[in-house]
């Protein structure tokens, strides 16, 4: 009987020692994912800014070719250089777009992990409080085995 106790001490220390690794990785993965969800913040505002400056690029660009056209009707290269600015600004422009929203894709699933990664917390934390229960129950009857024994 108490090879038994013995062996279930040793079970439940075992027990314990992983719960505890698993509560480190999930603090572990919990501050990457913040790290990493900083980071794509910082990218998605570095990414508008881009738009931004782009935009503007394509005003002046804009402005560029009316004037270069109203003094320079014959220069057709200067005309057709604009055209093909134009047209690659309103490339950048949407393929910055594209990089805006799957920056904010990856950082709703950064949160969603976040948020899983802290209910895996609190799992690992109550599962901790059950084992730490478990050795309670385990030393009193411990204790009334070992009365029973000294009465015996």
């Amino acid at each position: 009987m108490i090879q038994k106790i013995d062996h279930s001490a040793g079970l439940e220390g075992q027990a314990l020692e992983r719960f505890n690794k698993i509560v480190l990785d999930v603090q572990e993965t919990t501050k990457i994912t913040a790290e990493i969800s900083s980071s794509m913040e910082e990218q998605a505002k570095g990414a508008e800014g881009l738009i931004k400056s782009t935009g503007s690029l394509l005003n002046m660009t804009e402005e560029i070719k009316a004037t270069t056209i109203e003094q320079q009707k014959d220069n057709k290269m200067i005309y057709e250089n604009l055209n093909n600015i134009q047209q690659n600004s309103g490339s950048i422009i949407e393929a910055i777009g594209h990089q805006v929203e799957k920056s904010q894709t990856i950082t709703d699933e950064i949160g969603s992990i976040n948020q899983v990664a802290k209910e895996n917390l609190m799992v690992s934390k109550e599962l901790s409080g059950l084992v730490e229960c478990f050795n309670g129950n385990r030393q009193k009857k411990l204790a009334e085995k070992s009365e029973e024994q000294i009465v015996t």
